[in-house]
């Protein structure tokens, strides 16, 4: 999904709503979030998806995830952890690329890991996306 915003003061006011509802969701944790970025990313993504509750906690993985596919780039691996995302499967996309900031640094691929209790889902829904024609 395509993020857009009218102006720079409508996204500033959507930060904005990011930032009091992540501050709420670090207080429920009681722990700082260093996937700040991530959160604040999805928050949006649901907020103009017009999901009627955005989540307080949005997809993310609860400890090591299990990789369920590697791809040679960010694009196609955010992708299928959008698809995952849309079949209510916690995706999270893998790489050591510096954020995305040199992508030539990925030389083992770029991962998308799932939490082991979704490991089985992903696998059955990335099958079928295969099978699906093109």
């Amino acid at each position: 999904m395509q993020l857009k915003f009218d102006s720079a003061n409508d996204l500033a006011r959507a930060l904005q709503r990011a930032a009091d509802a992540h501050h709420q969701h670090q207080e429920q944790t009681g722990r700082p979030d260093p996937d700040w970025p991530y959160w604040y990313a999805h928050y949006l993504e649901q907020e103009q998806a017009g999901r009627e509750r955005v989540p307080t906690l949005p997809d993310r993985l609860d400890g090591p995830g299990v990789p369920v596919a590697v791809v040679t780039s960010r694009t196609e691996a955010e992708l299928i952890a959008g698809m995952l995302r849309n079949n209510d499967v916690r995706a999270a996309v893998s790489a050591d690329d510096a954020g995305g900031q040199y992508p030539a640094l990925q030389t083992e691929g770029v991962r998308v890991l799932v939490a082991p209790s979704d490991e089985a889902e992903a696998r059955r829904l990335l099958a079928a996306a295969g099978d699906a024609p093109a």
